[in-house]
């Protein structure tokens, strides 16, 4: 098994100059033009090297079409080059540990796909064929900080990073109010993400803070534990409520209507389309919020953090299979093509 981040690289392809220029009114054009439902594949070589950017719609379900095309481009691109030279990269993992953290749990590539969405069926094949594979992810705590800088308010970049989760784990898992352990999981992530969102940000949402040291003791009590993820959760949307009402069109909405919709991940009660519009980097100017600003920016950090990082690569001749959702394919499609000759 390979971790997941390899050490910088120690010669450095000149990214300096911005290869990111990103037309808003072209980019916004271009992702609208892109097949809601079909992949955004691109294909370049140079030499040896192959590059194949696999721009993928975020999937609800193992069983989603797209999952095979996914797997035949996979295994088309691994035929064309060595293994060793392979390096595979996927969306949304953060730096969260290696392959071998990912893998804890997962027997089957169906469970690897209902835990990491598409990017299951990647970690599953690496996890099988012994590849390389990273998850370049700008950090997270950079970009907070940027977008602070850039005169951005706190309350409203959590409730964008909120929007950003909602986005991909709201309605992907089963919504069975009859499920126990499912309601469970769902209280224990959103306490855990809330948590982490209330620390990147600064913002004070949770009323009741506890030390790392204070959480690790409370995890061998589970009922206690379990009681403070609830207040934790309960204390946040409250908040979280009221930011969301300040976005257009929104006034007297709730975002989370209750706990019990949020740990259903109920889409029924949840406003899911207006999440979805609201983070939406290319919306229009006439629905464009304050939440879509920051969410353009966001988008443009990560895509100067992965065209970085796809640069290095080929400077260490590698060949790349990356994953990532296709409106990232869009955007860094103009930079891929001043790197390598397209096929």
């Amino acid at each position: 098994m390979r971790i997941s981040e390899r050490p910088a690289a120690k010669k450095k392809m000149p990214v300096s100059e911005n290869p990111l220029a990103i037309d808003s009114v072209a980019y916004r054009e271009a992702v609208l033009r892109v097949p809601r439902n079909a992949p955004y594949v691109l294909e370049y070589s140079r030499g040896d090297q192959r590059v194949t950017f696999f721009g993928c719609h975020h999937i609800k379900s193992p069983d989603d079409p797209q999952i095979p095309v996914l797997r035949s481009s996979l295994e088309e691109f691994l035929k064309k080059v060595p293994k060793e030279h392979v390096l595979l990269m996927i969306e949304g993992m953060h730096g969260d540990g290696s392959l071998k953290v990912w893998m804890q749990g997962i027997e089957t590539e169906e469970q690897a796909l209902k835990k990491f969405g598409e990017g299951g069926a990647v970690i599953w094949a690496a996890s099988k064929l012994g590849l390389d594979v990273t998850s370049p992810e700008a950090s997270e705590p950079d970009m907070v900080q940027e977008l602070i800088r850039g005169g951005y308010k706190r309350e409203d970049i959590a409730l964008c990073f909120v929007l950003r989760e909602f986005t991909t784990r709201i309605g992907r898992a089963p919504n069975d109010p009859r499920d126990e352990k499912f309601r469970h999981d769902s209280l224990m992530h959103f306490a855990k993400d809330f948590y982490h969102t209330q620390e990147l940000t600064g913002v004070g949402w949770i009323k009741e803070k506890r030390s790392k040291k204070e959480l690790m003791a409370m995890a061998k009590h589970p009922a206690e534990l379990e009681a403070f993820a609830a207040k934790v959760v309960t204390d946040f949307i409250q908040q979280l409520n009221q930011r969301f009402q300040t976005l257009p069109r929104m006034k007297g909405r709730l975002l989370v209507p209750s706990m019990e919709a949020l740990l259903n991940r109920d889409v029924t009660q949840i406003p899911i389309q207006a999440i979805n519009t609201f983070f939406d980097p290319a919306a229009d100017d006439q629905r464009k919020a304050v939440t879509n600003i920051i969410s353009a920016r966001i988008a443009f950090m990560r895509d100067q953090y992965l065209i970085k990082r796809v640069a290095e690569a080929a400077e260490e001749k590698k060949s790349i299979f990356v994953l990532f959702g296709k409106s990232h394919a869009v955007a860094i499609e103009p930079a891929l093509k001043k790197y390598f000759t397209a096929k």
